[in-house]
């Protein structure tokens, strides 16, 4: 495999990072897709903040990806091993923000949906009350 380091972002690299990542990319998709899939059966407000919360781990995913294929290209212009380390660390930064909003989201989600059917169970004591 070549690394290209002509300056510019290598697919050969993007392609390895996004092989690297694709389990996470694949349970985020996958949860995206039953979530959607459900939305009329997740309590509104829930399903929306747990389809928000795989949304934004999708986006950390994919700056994560953008910026690991991009440290060749850094290299190629001359930045020093001081710059890309405080560069790292800050988008490291925000890719770790992104990653606890989304799931934060998730979290937001589930609480909001199992305050949802404890509302309907408590106003229909003698009914099963499920999500199918």
């Amino acid at each position: 495999m070549e690394l290209n380091t002509e300056g510019a972002i290598s697919p050969a690299l993007l392609a390895l990072q996004f092989a690297v990542r694709l389990p996470v990319i694949v349970v985020l998709v996958v949860g995206l897709s039953l979530l959607m899939l459900r939305r009329a059966a997740l309590a509104g407000r829930g399903g929306g903040l747990a389809v928000s919360g795989c949304v934004v781990m999708l986006v950390a995913v994919a700056l994560g990806i953008l910026w690991s294929a991009s440290f060749p290209a850094l290299a190629a212009a001359d930045f020093s091993a001081n710059q890309i380390g405080i560069a790292s660390t800050v988008v490291n930064g925000v890719i770790t923000v992104l990653d606890a909003i989304g799931l934060g989201l998730l979290i937001a989600g589930l609480v909001v949906l199992a305050r949802h059917l404890t509302a309907q169970r408590q106003a229909q004591p003698g009914k099963q009350v499920s999500v199918e």
